[in-house]
């Protein structure tokens, strides 16, 4: 009787740490939407001043994965705020993050996306953002959930 209690312990204990991992996983993930949905706003307030997205391409940045760094996190960096496509969209992680960001724009269209690998295991995740022009002349927004690839 003895070793089915603990049986049950262990694996009500591997449920818990399955949930565990999925949430961390979700909240790490998090970070990209957010990031990304900021951008959109920013892009949107930019259009709407100039009738058009600013025009450049960039990134990925930082040029090198997260995950070659200590914790598998990017350091707050100064260099945002160098590189004049990062500037014209006034994006830059205010924090320690997980993703690398690009940008393409030709004024008319936009896509963006973040790419991390969160347990740094070398599958990546991608979250983009493609902006455009609706039927009214106002700006349009769609997201696009993680797609997973394998480096």
């Amino acid at each position: 009787m003895r070793s089915i209690g603990l049986l049950v312990i262990l694996v009500a204990a591997c449920g818990a740490k399955e949930e565990a991992e999925a949430y961390k996983a979700k909240s790490q993930a998090a970070e990209a939407k957010i990031y990304l949905h900021r951008l959109s706003n920013n892009l949107k307030s930019s259009f709407n001043q100039n009738s058009a997205f600013p025009v450049g391409k960039v990134g990925p940045s930082p040029a090198q994965p997260c995950c070659k760094n200590a914790g598998g996190t990017c350091a707050v960096s100064a260099d945002w705020g160098k590189d004049p496509v990062w500037v014209s969209v006034d994006f830059d992680p205010f924090d320690p993050h997980r993703f690398q960001y690009t940008y393409q724009s030709d004024g008319k269209t936009v896509v963006a996306t973040a790419i991390g690998d969160l347990d740094c295991d070398g599958t990546t995740i991608t979250y983009k953002l493609e902006m455009g022009v609706g039927n009214a002349g106002e700006p349009t927004a769609v997201f696009t959930d993680a797609k997973v690839s394998d480096d």
